[in-house]
C-alpha cells in the first residue's frame, strides 16, 4: 500500500480499450454473461499498459481518458497536472501491469459489466486490483479503480461457479455479512473523518487511517490556521463474495482538506508540489484541497472488516 506522507508541515497526505466478445451462459431463468475471461483481460491490459506508458512520458490526461474513467482517472490526471505545473517528474509514478495473477468477473444479464484482477504494477514495484467496466454493447472497457495492496500480498480467496464467474453481492447486501458493502465504506468513511468514532471498532487497525490520524493532527496544531477534514463514500459498484463467507469490496472515497488562516497570517507551501500546483503561492484567507482515495477491503461474516489496499491523490483545489 503506498502512502504520500508530506515532505514539509503543510503537505497533503496523498494517499478504453478495445471492447470484446462474452461468452453466454444460463443461470436460472435469464441469460447471462459472464463480463470477460482472462485471455480478454490480458488483452484489455496490453492496451492500458501502450496507453499508460505514452501518458506517463507525456504526462497527457487526454491520453488517460482513453483508458480510465471515474475516480481513477481524476486520479491520475491530478498527478500529471502536479507533474506539468511543478516540473517534477516524482509527481507521476510510471505504470505497467503484467503477470495477470487473476480474474473477478461476474455474471451480468444487462450493461454496464466490470471485471477485476489482480496484477503486478512492474512501474511501481506494486501489486493492484484493477477494476475494467463497459458501460454499453458500443463502449469501451475502461479502467475504473485501482488500490494497491499492502506489501505485495494477494486476494482472499473469491466464490466462484462452475463455469468460473464471481458471485457478485449487492452494494446494500448484508446477508451473512457483519455489514453490507455500501455501510462498511460509510463506516470507514466515518472512521477516516473522526478518530473518536465508534466506526473504528468496525475495523482492524491499518497504517492509512492511522497515518492519517497523524497527518490531521499536526495539521491542527498550525500556529496560524485552523485545520479541518471530511471524508465522504461514494456508491459502492464492486462486491464480490469470499469463500469465507465474506466479501471483498471496491469503494471510493472524497476528502477534503480545508485551512483558514488567522488575520494577518499566511501560509505558504514551501516546497509541496502538490499543494503549490492547485493553490496559490501564499494562502491569506483560506485553502481547501480535495483528494480522490480508492479503498480495497474484506468484510467477514463476523467480527471487523480488514482494508487490504488503497490509491489515492489530489484532485482539485482552490485558494484565496
Amino acid at each position: 500500500m503506498r502512502r504520500r506522507w508530506p515532505a514539509a508541515a503543510l503537505a497533503c497526505l496523498v494517499l478504453a480499450l478495445g471492447g470484446c466478445s462474452l461468452p453466454h451462459a444460463r443461470t436460472g431463468d435469464a441469460t447471462s454473461k459472464v463480463s470477460a475471461r482472462p485471455a480478454e483481460v490480458s488483452s484489455l491490459l496490453d492496451s492500458y499498459n501502450a496507453a499508460r506508458r505514452r501518458g506517463d512520458d507525456e504526462r497527457d490526461p487526454s491520453i488517460l481518458r482513453r483508458v480510465e474513467t471515474g475516480p481513477l482517472l481524476d486520479i491520475d490526471a491530478g498527478a500529471y497536472f502536479v507533474s506539468a505545473r511543478s516540473g517534477s517528474a516524482e509527481a507521476v509514478q510510471p505504470v505497467q501491469l503484467a503477470g495477470l495473477l487473476t480474474t473477478v468477473g461476474p455474471r451480468f444479464t444487462r450493461y454496464p459489466m466490470w471485471v477485476g484482477a489482480l496484477v503486478d504494477d512492474v512501474g511501481s514495484g506494486t501489486r493492484r486490483f484493477v477494476v475494467f467496466e463497459r458501460r454499453h454493447s458500443a463502449a469501451p472497457w475502461l479502467m475504473t479503480a485501482g488500490p494497491e495492496l499492502a506489501g505485495g500480498s494477494g486476494l482472499p480467496a473469491v466464490v466462484k461457479d462452475e463455469g468460473g464467474a464471481a458471485d457478485h453481492v449487492p452494494a446494500a447486501g448484508a446477508e451473512r455479512l457483519a455489514m453490507s458493502p455500501q455501510e462498511a465504506v460509510d463506516a470507514y468513511a466515518r472512521a477516516l473523518s473522526d478518530p473518536a468514532a465508534v466506526e473504528q471498532d468496525r475495523f482492524e487497525q491499518d497504517d492509512f487511517r492511522s497515518g492519517n490520524a497523524d497527518f490531521r493532527e499536526a495539521q491542527q496544531e498550525l500556529q496560524y490556521a485552523s485545520f479541518s477534514q471530511r471524508w465522504e463514500a461514494h456508491p459502492v459498484r464492486y462486491a464480490v463474495r469470499l469463500e469465507d463467507g465474506g466479501a471483498l469490496v471496491v469503494g471510493t472515497l472524497t476528502r477534503t482538506d480545508t485551512y483558514r488562516v488567522q488575520p494577518e497570517s499566511f501560509i505558504d507551501w514551501e516546497g509541496n508540489a502538490a499543494a503549490k500546483a492547485y493553490l496559490p503561492g501564499r494562502v491569506f484567507r483560506s485553502a481547501q484541497l480535495t483528494f480522490r482515495h480508492q479503498v480495497l477491503m474484506a468484510i467477514p461474516e463476523r467480527g471487523k472488516a480488514r482494508l487490504l489496499g488503497q490509491y489515492g491523490g489530489v484532485v482539485d483545489g482552490r485558494g484565496s
